[in-house]
């Protein structure tokens, strides 16, 4: 998810609303895609330094979360590109439509609640497989 979004941000730079160049450049870097994971050279990432990918994967999270931020909050005519959407969703802050921000955050709690007890059962599972204790042989 991260690699298209970070994709869709160099093809759009790119193409300049050339759609033809975008499609050849979405074409051609799914196909790299493809062919490392064709011949197994997923290993490549190893020589690409922990900070630099921490960035990636930083920026990555960043650019979805702000992304999806305006539609959360249910306001229209925000721009795609991360400055302008930060600038338009907080501008446009007073259009949000409360019915899906009401919907969107009480779903997104519920899936933290959701996980929150999936960890608590997997716990206490888990402590009670431990504290069972079998003796085999007598003492």
């Amino acid at each position: 998810s991260s690699g298209i979004n970070a994709e869709y941000g160099v093809v759009a730079e790119v193409a300049k609303g050339n759609t033809k160049l975008a499609l050849t450049c979405s074409v051609f870097a799914g196909g790299i895609q493809i062919i490392m994971g064709f011949f197994f050279l997923g290993f490549l990432v190893w020589v690409i330094s922990t900070p630099i990918l921490c960035g990636f994967t930083t920026a990555a999270a960043l650019s979805i979360g702000f992304g999806q931020l305006s539609k959360l909050l249910g306001i229209k005519g925000v721009r795609r590109q991360f400055w302008q959407n930060i600038y338009d969703t907080l501008k446009n802050i007073e259009k949000t439509r409360w019915p899906d921000a009401v919907l969107g955050i009480s779903c997104i709690i519920l899936l933290a609640l959701l996980r929150f007890l999936q960890k608590w059962a997997e716990n206490k599972r888990n402590r009670a497989y431990s504290t069972t204790t079998v003796r085999i042989l007598p003492m």
